[in-house]
């Protein structure tokens, strides 16, 4: 299998070469083309491994309830298609089907219930010049294989980088974690880092891969379609193209199946040939081939032709031409331009202004100085705020004279009384009860989670470390998520 990947690789350098030289050499008009996507961006080099592995295209997702047994469902960032799959995603792979799903999008999905995965639409970065950042850059972190040879997408690789990549977490008793990020990777949650481990337990870290066996088929779920982009794929210190030479592999389980439907963007890709209008490749490819040509000296070869002496002379008599009237339009340029003097002492305009203006934006002054004093109390207030608002707003105090109120619901029919002076009566805690579909215990974690949040969004500024933070953006992010499967209500005293 190494031998083929060389050969694959050696394959596709030449390819993207032919491509730089047919874009070089095309006549003016061709330049008026559209290139729909650049080439960085696009995926020849995923549809040449398609088609070394003699994998045939199919061209309407119908054609996978035909022969499923032979099918393979490649999903690049779009996903709504896996809901949308004729009989259903579950009997495709109850058939025998396999599928690839890369996305950085998380929608709460059907199939993401139906695969017991969470997507979580934060982008993990790493910190930048660190080993975790490719190249330094913080958005391309690698990530880290998890030991285990059952699922051999990982075997015998160095290095995987994404491109901005999301994280899942995986609640599957079927599908294994194979790859998660390093424990220096972060999220970014209202403008403040978040690192990424201790926001998740032990046991269901942040992952970036997942897959196993689904009734006979077979199933591989990545959080970035972007590792599978050219400018990813044909890097050579890099392992992805390797990389995505075994996902495919051990989708088609050695032959098993032998069609693909290939999704990108939700558009189905229906040749999985190298076309001949390859776009332009990317800077590393045309050094790659400006050094093959320095080293047989075509360049020289073309300048001097035959005879270098006398072409050589040719060249030095048209080099001091170029020079002589050059400097004859300099002196021109500076004897008309001589009649205008600009008093030295006088100080620019725009130089006083560019003063004036700060090295970084305020936003970036005010998240850097929390990070520095270790408190995120604005940006937990602003967000235990903004949701109470959307949710239950009732529940924030209203500041009226030197009283604290709370709002009265918009149906309210009589509920809310009036004191003589005409305000609304104090009432120190807005919450009667919580409407739980669990036991008491856990009716109590809930109320201590919720109130917990309406302190930080009704109480008085305080300390609050990154660590707290963490924990708050936990228990945050639980709730939402009981409030949206309905297993949470929340009832106001004025309900």
């Amino acid at each position: 299998m190494n031998g083929r990947l060389i050969q694959c690789t050696r394959r596709l350098l030449p390819a993207s070469v032919a491509g730089l030289a047919f874009f070089l050499l095309l006549p003016n008009p061709a330049t008026a083309q559209t290139i729909r996507v650049p080439f960085e961006q696009g995926t020849h080099a995923f549809r040449f491994i398609l088609n070394e592995l003699k994998l045939k295209p199919l061209t309407d997702v119908n054609h996978l309830r035909e022969n499923p047994e032979n099918s393979i469902l490649i999903v690049f960032g779009e996903t709504q298609v896996l809901d949308d799959i004729p009989g259903g995603l579950k009997e495709f792979l109850d058939k025998g089907g396999a599928v690839l799903v890369a996305t950085d999008r998380a929608n709460g999905q059907e199939w993401e219930r139906l695969f017991q995965l969470r997507l979580r639409g934060y982008f993990v970065h790493a910190p930048g010049g660190s080993a975790s950042a490719y190249r330094d850059n913080g958005e391309c972190p690698v990530v880290y294989p998890l030991p285990g040879d059952d699922i051999p997408i990982f075997h015998n690789l160095s290095k995987v980088a994404t491109n901005r990549p999301i994280y899942f977490v995986n609640q599957s008793t079927e599908f294994k974690t194979m790859a998660t990020f390093p424990d220096d990777c972060y999220i970014e949650v209202a403008g403040a880092p978040v690192r990424l481990k201790p926001t998740q337990p032990p046991r269901r870290p942040a992952a970036f891969a997942a897959g196993g066996e689904f009734g006979r088929g077979r199933v591989l779920v990545l959080s970035d379609h972007s590792v599978f982009i050219n400018s990813m794929m044909i890097q050579t210190d890099i392992d992805n193209f390797k990389f995505a030479y075994q996902c495919v592999n051990w989708l088609r389980e050695d032959g098993k199946r032998t069609h693909v439907l290939l999704l990108d963007e939700g558009e189905t890709v229906t040749n999985f040939d190298l076309p001949t209008d390859i776009p332009m490749p990317p800077i590393d490819v045309i050094n790659q081939m400006l050094a093959k040509m320095e080293q047989e000296n075509l360049f020289n070869k073309i300048m001097l032709g035959e005879n270098p002496a006398k072409q050589f002379q040719n060249i030095l008599r048209g080099l001091l031409v170029a020079l002589t009237t050059a400097l004859a339009g300099f002196g021109c340029y500076r004897f008309l331009m001589a009649r205008h003097v600009v008093d030295p002492k006088e100080p620019l305009f725009s130089a006083k202004v560019a003063k004036q203006i700060p090295d970084v934006a305020l936003a970036v002054q005010r998240h850097s100085a929390m990070v520095k004093a270790d408190n995120f109390w604005e940006a937990a207030h602003h967000l235990a705020r903004d949701w109470f608002l959307a949710n239950v707003p009732e529940a924030l105090p209203v500041t009226k004279g030197s009283g604290v109120f709370f709002r009265p619901p918009s149906n309210d029919k009589g509920s809310t009384k009036l004191s003589r002076s005409g305000s609304l009566k104090k009432t120190p805690d807005p919450f009667e009860r919580l409407s739980v579909d669990a036991g008491w215990w856990r009716r109590r974690s809930w109320m201590k989670k919720v109130q917990a949040i309406w302190q930080i969004a009704t109480g008085p500024p305080r300390r609050l470390p990154a660590s707290e933070f963490a924990r708050f953006v936990t228990d945050f992010e639980e709730v939402k998520s009981a409030l949206a499967k309905g297993a949470l209500h929340l009832k106001t005293k004025a309900d």
